[in-house]
């Protein structure tokens, strides 16, 4: 008589969902010609709801926390395999509609928007246009070393060419076109955003301007003699070459912003 041999993950081992998230765990026991009937297990009860059905277990995120899922032969016992969930809050203030990632690993936990790097742009990027031609920026943001990057006119949801304040390793705001040329660039008078601690930035856009102030402060006004067409009609979102990017909000001004 087959023996049961070995029993499979047929998804990940490890898995990130946020709060009200379901996902599903599948196991198998090999060989196939065996009994597949496979028992599940718990360990943090309280924060997952759960659904067998059979080799399947779908699971529903309730709260914050790690949860350890153990699927077991229930013909040869010795048989098991381990699941982690990883299950954060995405409680992420935003108004951008379609606001997600175009390029790396960005995730959410709690109110923060996080993206850690070293040696790439990523983007995180609304998938809609503003639909006005004038509106401001709010965003909270910290981060430790490297490049951050606001797109606030954006003539794609890829930000290449898109009109960018960037802020760097120094005390400087930089209005250069992403991937391209300077424009202008101001100095925070000895002000440093690289210290790992929030600072808040508004940017108003106008139809052929631009102003940014960082914590209250006014610190860079650019008039455009000419602007490209998709100026006015644009994308936003946030990019990033550095590490330990956090973004607590990226809010455009309601009354300009699409509905989510």
């Amino acid at each position: 008589m087959t023996k049961p041999l070995e029993l499979v993950q047929a998804s990940p081992v490890t898995n990130n969902i946020y709060v009200g998230d379901s996902l599903d765990l599948k196991a198998y026991v090999m060989p196939a010609s065996v009994s597949q009937a496979v028992s599940w297990s718990v360990d943090q009860p309280d924060l997952v709801s759960v659904t067998e059905d059979g080799n399947k277990l779908r699971v529903t995120a309730l709260q914050r926390g790690v949860v350890k899922v153990t699927a077991t032969s229930k013909e040869n016992p010795s048989l098991s395999k381990v699941f982690t969930i990883n299950i954060s809050r995405n409680d992420f203030k935003t108004n951008v509609p379609d606001l997600k990632a175009v390029s790396g690993k960005w995730y959410v936990d709690g109110e923060s928007l996080y993206n850690q790097n070293t040696s790439a742009n990523d983007y995180y990027m609304g998938g809609q246009k503003i639909p006005f031609p004038e509106y401001n920026l709010d965003v909270d943001l910290k981060y430790q070393k490297g490049l951050i990057n606001i797109f606030y006119a954006s003539e794609n949801v890829d930000p290449r060419n898109a009109y960018s304040i960037q802020f760097g390793d120094n005390d400087k705001i930089r209005l250069y076109r992403f991937m391209g040329e300077t424009i202008a660039e101001s100095s925070m008078n000895g002000k440093h955003l690289d210290d790992s601690q929030f600072h808040h930035v508004k940017l108003v856009k106008t139809k052929n301007g631009v102003s940014v102030s960082v914590d209250g402060v006014e610190y860079l006004k650019h008039q455009f003699d000419t602007v490209e067409p998709y100026y006015n009609d644009a994308y936003v979102g946030l990019g990033t070459l550095g590490w330990g990017l956090g973004s607590a909000q990226f809010l455009c001004d309601q009354s300009s912003c699409p509905s989510s």
